[in-house]
């Protein structure tokens, strides 16, 4: 669900919670190492493409405008995806999965921070391709309210299976980032 696909990696430490909880995740610090991989490639064709931006208008005949110009919607949204991929990683150190009440902890743990983006990505307004952005939202709020009803089911009766599911890649993800990346936000298609 999107708990696993948007927050975390959109909260690939949660998806590691759960399998370390089954003894069959990868090791963590493997996953912030790729992370580190990706905010680095993504830091850097920043950095080109501002470059590049600078030097044209270095180059240009006319001045420079007078006021600062606003970032992209697509800029502001992958900061907002770093940035909930980095709690992520803060909770799965902070929270231990070895039990089910513990991995309880973590899922409403990880749902407050997911929940957090979701407000956050919404005050971000529309994005320039707005029936993008509108599915974008659709699908979202769709894939928050499951990863919901999922934590819901599981607080009432502890279910290996239904957990097992919270962490499993669904349609959904890959439609949200399709649309994340037809946006042109790629830190948030990546995680």
């Amino acid at each position: 669900m999107l708990l696993v696909a948007l927050v975390a990696g959109a909260f690939a430490g949660t998806a590691y919670a759960g399998l370390r909880m089954l003894d069959t995740g990868p090791d963590p610090q493997t996953l912030r190492e790729q992370r580190l991989k990706l905010e680095a490639a993504y830091e850097r064709k920043q950095g080109k493409a501002g470059r590049a931006k600078a030097g044209r208008r270095a180059s240009a005949t006319t001045p420079a405008p007078s006021r600062p110009s606003r970032r992209s919607w697509a800029a502001r949204a992958d900061d907002l995806c770093l940035d909930a991929h980095r709690d992520s990683l803060a909770l799965i150190e902070r929270y231990p999965t070895r039990t089910p009440q513990q991995v309880l902890r973590f899922l409403e743990a990880a749902l407050l921070v997911l929940d957090r983006f979701v407000v956050r990505f919404e005050r971000l307004g529309p994005a320039p391709n707005r029936e993008a952005h509108a599915r974008l939202v659709r699908e979202i709020r769709s894939s928050v309210a499951e990863d919901h009803r999922l934590g819901r089911s599981l607080r009432a009766r502890w279910n290996p299976a239904v957990a097992s599911r919270i962490y499993q890649d669904d349609q959904r993800d890959r439609v949200i980032r399709r649309l994340f990346e037809r946006l042109g936000s790629p830190a948030c298609a990546d995680l």
